[in-house]
This record gives C-alpha cells, sequence and structure tokens, in this order.
C-alpha cells in the first residue's frame, strides 16, 4: 500500500494531516515531528536542508511514495533541494498551492498580509510567487511572527496570552486595509479564529491546509483502502502527544525515534 510521509518541526503539520483525512478517511501516512529541532524557523537556511534530506530519506525507507513538507519554512529553503535529491519521489511543498490560490482570486483583491516564521518571512517566497510573471498582482506586506509557532506548540493557542500576543503583531500599521491574509505557518491554523476576530469578517483569512490537501489528494496515486498511520517523534513531548489526540481521537501510538543519534548533533 502506497503512503504519504508528512514532515514538520512540531505539531504544525497535523492540521494539514488532519485536513487529508477529512478528505480521505482511509488515508495511509507516515507522520515525522522533527520535536527535537523545533522551531525551523530561526535555524539557518542549510540546517533546514540538512533536517530535512534526512527526514525525506526516512520516510521514503518506510515506503512513502509522497513527501508534504508540511512546513512553510522547509518548504521555502527546501522544496527545490528535496526535488533534486529524490527525483523518483513526488515532493510536495505548502507554499504552491497556497499561491495558486492567491494568484487565481487576486482580481477581488488589492493588498494581503502574510504572517510566518522568520525563515518563511526572510525568504521572501510568498511575495515572490505570487507577484512572478504577474504585474496586476496585488500589494504584498510580510511580517516574521516569531513566537506564535511556539506558544502554540506548548498549547497557548486557545488561551488570551495567545490573542494578546496575536493582536500586537496584526497591529502594524501595514497590515490596516488587507483583503485577507495568509497563514504561513502550518501551526496557524489553530489560531485561525483568534485572527479573524482581529481583523473581522472582512479580511479572508487563508488556511493552507484544506488548500494543500485538495492539491496532494488530486495528484496522489496511492490507493485508499485501510487507514495505517504512524506518528513519530525525535524528542517525545506532552504538547505533541497532546496536539495529535486533539486532532485524531482514536488510539494511536506515538514512537520516539531520533534519526540524528549518531550524527554527534
Amino acid at each position: 500500500m502506497e503512503k504519504i510521509g508528512i514532515f514538520d518541526s512540531g505539531i504544525g503539520g497535523l492540521t494539514l494531516a488532519n485536513a487529508l483525512v477529512e478528505r480521505e478517511p482511509k488515508l495511509s501516512f507516515d507522520y515525522y515531528g522533527d520535536t527535537a529541532h523545533l522551531p525551523y524557523g530561526d535555524k539557518s537556511p542549510e540546517l533546514v536542508r540538512h533536517y530535512s534530506k534526512g527526514i525525506s530519506q526516512f520516510l521514503i525507507g518506510q515506503g512513502c511514495s509522497t513527501i508534504l513538507i508540511a512546513c512553510n519554512t522547509a518548504s521555502a529553503t527546501a522544496y527545490e533541494f528535496l526535488a533534486s535529491q529524490f527525483p523518483d519521489t513526488q515532493i510536495v511543498s505548502v507554499v504552491d498551492p497556497t499561491v495558486a490560490y492567491v494568484r487565481k482570486s487576486y482580481k477581488s483583491m488589492h493588498k494581503i498580509g502574510v504572517i510566518g516564521t522568520r525563515g518563511t518571512i526572510q525568504s521572501g517566497i510568498y511575495p515572490r510567487k505570487i507577484k512572478e510573471n504577474n504585474p496586476d498582482a496585488p500589494e504584498v506586506v510580510s511580517k516574521a511572527t516569531p513566537l506564535l509557532a511556539p506558544l502554540i506548540e506548548e498549547g497557548f493557542f486557545n488561551k488570551n496570552i495567545s490573542k494578546e500576543v496575536v493582536a500586537d503583531y496584526l497591529s502594524d500599521p501595514e497590515f490596516a486595509d488587507l483583503d485577507a491574509i495568509v497563514l504561513g505557518c502550518t501551526h496557524y491554523p489553530l489560531i485561525a479564529p483568534v485572527v479573524t476576530e482581529i481583523l473581522g469578517p472582512k479580511v479572508e483569512v487563508i488556511d493552507s491546509a484544506g488548500l494543500v490537501a485538495d492539491h496532494l489528494l488530486n495528484h496522489f496515486q496511492g490507493d485508499a483502502i485501510m487507514a495505517q498511520r504512524q506518528f513519530i517523534v525525535s524528542d517525545h513531548t506532552a504538547s505533541f502527544e497532546n496536539s495529535a489526540r486533539f486532532f485524531f481521537s482514536e488510539k494511536f501510538h506515538l514512537k520516539e525515534l531520533d534519526i540524528w543519534e549518531h550524527e554527534g548533533k
């Protein structure tokens, strides 16, 4: 049975895994959360590529025919690298389906905001791809929001503290008069209601999880016969287990496997 390999530095990619299962309940996948090295957003591009290659090699060795980079930072810095390293494996980025949606909808948009980790925002991937060969593209304003992923990783996405931090980030004058905002981190769908509450219902909150899930399933050739899923982390954390149970209420086995233990890192 063919299956999908999904990886992220932590719990963020669970939003994508959940969107996939909502659309195809029998889908099989292996999920690797590199919790020993989270967050990726503050790591150098070289180190993110190193981790991404190691995890992809591991997932391919587990029989995954498709690799979903369920992390915006890794998608921004490692997608082309992984595609060149593993030409026989389908590599899926979380950025491209989101950009495709914006480019399709841009005629009704004049100004779009993007929030994400430092790594994603510094890469400039969203404004670059949105504006690429698109002279009528909307204005794109970006802001790094590095405190959000750690807060969400620790389970604070439904707490007042997260609302205060989000509100402070979005109070930036550049974010006035937005038509839409891209949640440029797979952790951020967990705070989408907070973003909507702060910006108001007239601002479209673009959550990549559903867009990426639809794109991947349209191109995945595997047979969804019986769900077989593995959840693996490089370092067991209570927050990861709690978040995984939040999305996947059925009993599951969380396995700790540090694929880096022999590297001396």
